[in-house]
């Protein structure tokens, strides 16, 4: 997939939620902090490789910024809480 990906046959941001969730089901750390957990009506990533340099890994693929990720996710986790 990550060969499509560079041909423009596959969506970069499908690759990297793809890589995260098989790291995280693996049991390793993920990429690009796509995978997240709700906690006490927040929303936090699941172990991340090198997460000070997550904000370019997912510039490079065309993410948005981690923070902004995880408030607009934040906001379901809070309304779960209700």
């Amino acid at each position: 997939m990550k060969e499509a990906a560079a041909k423009g046959d596959a969506d970069p941001t499908e690759v990297a939620y793809l890589t995260d969730r098989v790291a995280i089901n693996r049991g390793r750390r993920q990429t690009y902090g796509t995978q997240i957990s709700c906690a006490d009506g927040r929303a936090v990533t699941k172990p991340m490789v090198d997460p000070e340099r997550v904000d370019e890994r997912r510039r490079d693929v065309g993410l948005q910024p981690l923070e902004e990720y995880l408030a607009e996710v934040g906001k379901m986790c809070a309304a779960d809480d209700l």
